[in-house]
């Protein structure tokens, strides 16, 4: 029963191994018969999505609510806006995952290891002891330029 088995499966392979055009007509069509009956047993595909519209993070959006936050320091507004859109898209809550060191960016400002979420807060310490002691090199987002996408 085993040869049976092995001689029926290798004669199969052969049929599916041997291309289209070189097999006799009768292994067409069960071939060909085969693939209508799978094809048939295949469920739809699923009816297309449109596309979700893109988000707009724009200073002048979402981010406008903390521009008086901003103008009680002596820094450029339009500057730091920026950098807190290119930093955490003017989200106050935006936790970064862990960078280089294993420590987390917070809020805002994204503050290093500085869990503050509070946007205040947040922007007071970026602008006492980030800005005033290492000015804009403070972020990334400066050095690499990725905060001019948002002047």
């Amino acid at each position: 029963m085993k040869h049976i088995v092995v001689v029926a499966l290798a004669g199969l392979s052969l049929i599916l191994a041997v291309p289209l055009s070189h097999r006799p007509a009768a292994a067409k069509h069960v071939f060909h018969v085969k693939t209508e009956h799978i094809v048939s047993r295949q469920t739809p595909a699923p009816p297309p999505v449109a596309p979700a519209s893109p988000i707009s993070y724009t200073v002048d959006g979402g981010c406008r609510q903390y521009r008086q936050e901003f103008e009680k320091y002596n820094w450029n507004v339009s500057v730091a806006m920026a950098i807190m859109q290119a930093e955490s898209t003017c989200i106050s809550t935006a936790v970064s995952l862990p960078n280089y060191d294993g420590v987390d960016d917070y809020g805002l400002m994204q503050l290093h290891g500085i869990d503050i979420l509070d946007p205040a807060q947040n922007i007071a310490y970026a602008y006492y002891h980030k800005y005033l002691t290492q000015g804009w090199g403070a972020w990334s987002t400066y050095n690499n330029g990725k905060y001019l996408n948002y002047l």
